[in-house]
């Protein structure tokens, strides 16, 4: 049975979208993009913590990388990062999460996601504040302050 991807909500998404609609459209997707990969690195810390270790090859190839979007998610401006398993060859992952005939699931990814929230929101907004003001300082028009 498929499992439902894990979202994490936050407060003030309409404040901060409002702030970022006065930046044109690609510096706010540079902006998020950067903002969102650092995002994830305590959720990716988190899985690599507690992903089951047999071999060691599923642990190692945990990454942090851009989502896929859709043409239309796209050219709205939408970006996202997600933690995924490199490489065309470990598709094992999804066995382990949720379990087979033959083996109990080992929900860690889930697990992580749990653990590592409260880490991914805060280290999010600390970030999206620093990028919003680091480039206002360098779009501002000369001469003013």
């Amino acid at each position: 049975m498929t499992q439902p991807p894990i979202w994490y909500q936050m407060t003030g998404i309409k404040e901060l979208d409002a702030t970022l609609e006065q930046f044109p459209k690609r510096l706010r997707r540079k902006m998020a993009k950067e903002v969102l990969r650092d995002a994830a690195v305590p959720l990716l810390n988190s899985m690599q913590a507690t992903v089951p270790v047999d071999s060691g090859i599923l642990k190692s190839k945990l990454t942090i990388k851009n989502m896929r979007l859709s043409k239309e998610r796209w050219r709205a401006g939408w970006t996202g990062a997600t933690v995924t398993v490199k490489g065309k060859k470990i598709r094992y992952a999804y066995h382990v999460e949720t379990g087979t005939s033959d083996t109990a699931p080992v929900p860690f990814a889930r697990t992580a996601a749990k653990m590592a929230k409260s880490a991914v929101i805060a280290r999010f907004k600390k970030g999206m504040a620093k990028a919003i003001y680091t480039t206002a300082v360098k779009v501002r028009p000369p001469g003013t302050k």
